[in-house]
């Protein structure tokens, strides 16, 4: 896109709430990043939340042509009410009302991976593809759907949540409370648990365990595959299944949806690339052969900004539609 359009793109997290004043083409021109002052109650985060948008709308003299929020959860986009989300104080919220009180731009949400999605098929990896899923593995493991250039958010919003696809019948227990998901292998936080709970019961020194100076509360994915450079048998096995169960769940999404490219990012794959290989790997063993032709399993292309960039989509494509459909299917 090559005309200057200016939008404020905005990440909610349950630790942190990301910021940036983006134009049209994705060049961002200003970011700011704030602690979530999650603990203190709903009406401190929505004040944040107008508070950052009033500091970016002061960073240019040109127009900005809107709001775009992405946050975790259960997120009704055409109301822009966030019906309910993890970490965070949201229950059957109209966010969008909520900050008309700081703001006259207009607003628009929705899920967070959803939107991130968004900015990977404009800007990133997903360009001029009609079909695709986006795995991005963090904390948490989640998925962004695209299906004949349409954001598939399902009948109650909540399309994507693959983290919670079971690969274990009897696995561990995860924290949506069911076993054997894939987060519950794969998650940032189940990495380290996993980690820890397995060091405990070792009851010997090990690489990992010299990583955390003794200390197995220290634990966390980064010191995990730390370890896994120095070839610590613990690390080697948790990241080892980790990977499994990424492989299991992406190739049934591939048998279920035959996706032309599956883009996979996040903390988890920045901390240890080798997942992509393995993931893509796996496909080829588990998957069907005829759902794997012409399939491409490929990294994110946007630099960790996709989240940003898709907060920045949301208002392209809700005001400049034909513009927006036509970076959708631009090859």
């Amino acid at each position: 896109m090559t005309f200057k359009k200016w939008t404020i793109g905005i990440d909610v997290g349950g630790t942190k709430i990301e910021t940036a004043l983006v134009n049209a083409d994705g060049t961002i021109l200003f970011r700011s990043k704030t602690h979530t002052k999650a603990k203190d109650g709903l009406d401190a985060i929505i004040h944040q939340i107008g508070k950052v948008i009033q500091d970016l709308q002061k960073q240019t003299s040109d127009s900005i042509a809107g709001i775009g929020i992405g946050i975790p959860g259960q997120i009704d986009p055409a109301s822009a009410t966030i019906l309910s989300t993890p970490n965070l104080p949201f229950k059957n919220t109209p966010l969008k009302k909520r900050l008309e009180s700081f703001t006259s731009l207009p607003i628009y949400i929705d899920n967070d991976v959803r939107t991130a999605t968004r900015g990977e098929w404009i800007f990133g990896a997903g360009k001029g593809c009609a079909n695709f899923v986006c795995m991005f593995l963090g904390t948490g493991v989640g998925g962004g759907i695209v299906i004949n250039n349409q954001i598939f958010s399902g009948n109650s919003y909540t399309a994507g949540e693959i983290g919670h696809m079971t690969v274990e019948l009897n696995g561990p227990l995860c924290t949506c409370g069911n076993y054997g998901c894939v987060e519950a292998f794969s998650g940032g936080w189940a990495i380290s648990k996993r980690a820890q709970t397995k060091l405990k019961k070792h009851g010997k020194l090990t690489p990992l365990l010299e990583l955390a100076q003794g200390n197995v509360d220290k634990i966390d994915a980064a010191l995990v595959f730390e370890a896994m450079k120095l070839h610590d048998p613990i690390a080697i096995e948790v990241v080892s299944d980790a990977a499994n169960a990424l492989s299991a769940c992406a190739s049934s999404i591939v048998n279920a949806l035959n996706p032309k490219r599956l883009i996979i990012g996040g903390g988890i794959l920045s901390g240890y690339p080798h997942f992509l290989e393995e993931i893509r790997a796996g496909i080829q063993t588990r998957a069907l052969a005829a759902s794997t032709q012409r399939l491409e399993v490929v990294a994110t292309a946007t630099q960790g900004n996709a989240s940003l960039l898709g907060a920045a989509v949301l208002v392209l494509e809700s005001q400049f539609p034909n513009l927006i459909h036509e970076e959708k299917i631009k090859c």
